[in-house]
């Protein structure tokens, strides 16, 4: 009880425990107990009167939608606490392994039938013998070893060829150039001059092939396996230092195509190691070397003549370097943009 009621109670007794009570709803008969026992001016009887005709039209007009308001503030609550309290109630069975779930919801259709006993049934672990030989079976990728052994069977099978007067010639120097492996290709009436042709460098009319910009193409611009491999080692390699040098350790270990199909990888790994990505730079070197031996005619595209590893930066090196294309092309590579640059200027 407040303060303001225990007077009350005090000074009208019994009266004073009707006061306790009084709530927010009727508090205007607060008024009809006071003055029974204080007089009042006319003001407040007419201020208290005012109140009651208020309080007695707002019932009049909003008391049924206030009443119906709370009701379904009451419904509300009530309804959330059952669900709250269901949610406690509610247990989660754990399955144990090897045994199926049983069924805790049941479908409306089934709303009058019966309970139903469900018996847990074993689940088969057993996996399917057909897919199982499928996951058992591995796939095998060629080694390094069977790629550079499975390349090299075209030279072992093809039969050696034997050329006269300008033929031989041409022939020989196949042979010092690029290894023993040219003598194994066929076809047999193969065009010697053509072959050779085919393969060197075609020396620049208006402009030499050394540039103010010491690109490294230029220093491999007079061998076109070696200006092919050189594009294929330095992708994706930022140091100059690391390029130059395993440039020059590779090609002292394989000078020829010939030579880089016949040594072991185990013994070219160590030199090719930093610059990384040596699986696939092997594949590349190795499907160049044989295309570059095998061809009667070599030429080099990104269709129908497309090698392993050699994309567009190598294709423009071959134009720009070994076709002396430098003033007609627009590569893509800023670098190799710079050199025509710098070709065009020359030839002005």
């Amino acid at each position: 009880m407040s303060n303001n009621q225990s007077c009350m109670g005090s000074l009208f007794g019994q009266e004073g425990d009707q006061v306790e009570e009084i709530t927010s709803d009727d508090c205007f008969q607060v008024g009809e107990l006071v003055r029974g026992k204080m007089s009042t001016s006319e003001y407040e009887e007419l201020r208290m009167r005012n109140i009651r005709n208020n309080h007695a039209e707002l019932n009049s007009l909003f008391g049924q939608e206030r009443d119906q308001l709370e009701k379904i503030a009451n419904d509300r609550k009530i309804a959330k606490e059952n669900k709250r309290a269901s949610s406690l109630k509610r247990k989660r069975v754990k399955a144990e392994p090897g045994l199926a779930r049983p069924l805790t919801r049941r479908s409306r259709r089934l709303a009058e039938v019966g309970n139903v006993k469900i018996e847990p049934k074993e689940i088969k672990t057993e996996p399917n013998p057909i897919n199982q030989s499928i996951i058992e079976e591995e796939v095998k990728r060629p080694s390094l070893e069977e790629l550079q052994q499975s390349l090299n069977q075209v030279f072992n099978n093809a039969a050696k060829i034997e050329s006269k007067g300008e033929q031989l010639e041409w022939r020989t120097k196949a042979v010092s150039l690029w290894g023993q492996k040219v003598l194994n290709i066929s076809p047999p009436d193969v065009d010697w001059k053509k072959y050779v042709l085919s393969r060197q460098p075609v020396e620049p009319k208006n402009y030499t092939i050394a540039s103010p910009l010491g690109l490294l193409q230029e220093q491999y611009a007079d061998d076109t396996w070696r200006l092919l491999i050189a594009c294929c080692l330095m992708s994706r390699v930022s140091s100059a230092k690391v390029k130059q040098e395993c440039l020059a350790a590779f090609f002292n270990k394989c000078p020829t195509p010939s030579k880089a199909l016949d040594i072991p990888p185990g013994e070219i790994e160590p030199i090719l190691h930093p610059l990384g990505l040596f699986q696939s730079r092997y594949r590349s070197i190795l499907e160049l070397s044989r295309q570059f031996l095998v061809l009667p005619e070599f030429t080099l595209d990104l269709k129908a003549h497309k090698v392993y590893g050699f994309g567009e930066f190598a294709f423009d090196s071959y134009l720009l370097f070994c076709k002396g294309m430098a003033t007609k092309c627009v590569p893509k590579d800023k670098t190799l943009r710079a050199y025509c640059s710098w070709a065009k200027a020359s030839c002005t």
